[in-house]
């Protein structure tokens, strides 16, 4: 009611004066157009204008240093209505008593900046058509017959990582033996980043019980191992079209149990040439997937994904 606004407006101007009377700096004036875009003002809202330009001095500031220019934030039409913009208004002008105590926090300026800076790219990369920044609405076909057997993995992120790696570049399943971690598992999913949904992956008891169930259907079996008599993964050719082959990788620490090795058609290595003679196992899986893909994708380039149903068909299905 119109009474009511007389009384915010009066008890705005005590503020005012008391504020005067105890030497503090007066109230500093906004572009409410561009950082507020409500018709009418309450108390709250003119405490929170208070020190204002203030804010946005030390946030454009803090956006310089990271490599950002602020007035991309208002001059973009890409940005508008972004996450970017939006938390760079509500940290100029906050809505709440608790959004200005955290604005008013001396390393607050700096972690948002960062903040920013990522949402605006992310923001620019979505609308750009020459980035590809998105996965594919349909799953492709599954391009190769390889299977990735991991034995006895302790992490989580590690699994997460291989089911990454056999999601893109297309391999037919994964095999999770013993203590190792498998969806639906919190730290596997996060790190797999959604390829889970899309890559079959099934446990096993233990990895010998795997190798000596895809020998007998005939799958070439490579353990990934750093041992004397390891065969270098680039010298070593890939079974010739595309017949299927499976890649086994160990524990993080102890590597592949000996009596796995054993049942392995061959063992191969990734050539290393610092001090360190071993990768991390996701990062070794996605060295050894790549290296598979390329050569059978070198033999023929043009030959269609072979028949791989009777692998799906004999072999038990996840968390059975």
């Amino acid at each position: 009611s119109n009474s009511t606004s007389c009384d915010m407006v009066s008890l705005a101007l005590v503020l005012l004066a008391q504020h005067s009377r105890r030497g503090r700096r007066p109230v500093q004036v906004v572009s409410w157009s561009r950082l507020w875009s409500r018709s009418s003002a309450t108390f709250d809202d003119v405490v929170f204008a208070e020190g204002s330009e203030g804010r946005r001095k030390r946030l454009d500031e803090k956006l310089v240093t990271v490599g950002f220019d602020p007035q991309q934030l208002e001059d973009d039409p890409r940005l508008e209505g972004s996450a970017a913009l939006r938390a760079y208004r509500s940290f100029v002008l906050p809505k709440s008593r608790n959004a200005l105590a955290m604005a008013e926090q001396p390393q607050r300026a700096a972690t948002l900046a960062a903040q920013i800076s990522y949402l605006a790219r992310e923001a620019i990369a979505e609308q750009t058509t020459w980035l590809v920044n998105r996965d594919r609405s349909v799953r492709r076909e599954t391009a190769f017959p390889l299977t990735l057997v991991l034995d006895g993995l302790r992490s989580g992120e590690n699994v997460g990582n291989v089911l990454r790696t056999a999601e893109v570049f297309g391999a037919e399943l994964v095999v999770a033996s013993g203590v190792t971690p498998r969806p639906p598992a919190k730290a596997v999913l996060k790190a797999a980043c959604h390829a889970a949904d899309y890559v079959r992956c099934e446990h096993r008891p233990n990895a010998a019980e795997a190798v000596r169930d895809l020998r007998r259907r005939n799958v070439t079996v490579w353990a990934l191992e750093t041992t004397a008599e390891a065969t270098s993964l680039f010298e070593k050719a890939v079974p010739p079209n595309r017949h299927p082959l499976a890649l086994v990788f160990g524990n993080e620490l102890v590597g592949i149990s000996p009596d796995v090795m054993e049942l392995c058609d061959d063992v191969v290595a990734i050539p290393t040439f610092g001090r360190k003679n071993s990768l991390n196992v996701a990062s070794a899986a996605a060295v050894a997937v790549y290296e598979v893909c390329r050569q059978w994708n070198d033999m023929s380039p043009s030959l269609p994904p072979p028949d791989v149903s009777t692998m799906a068909n004999t072999t038990t299905k996840a968390n059975a």
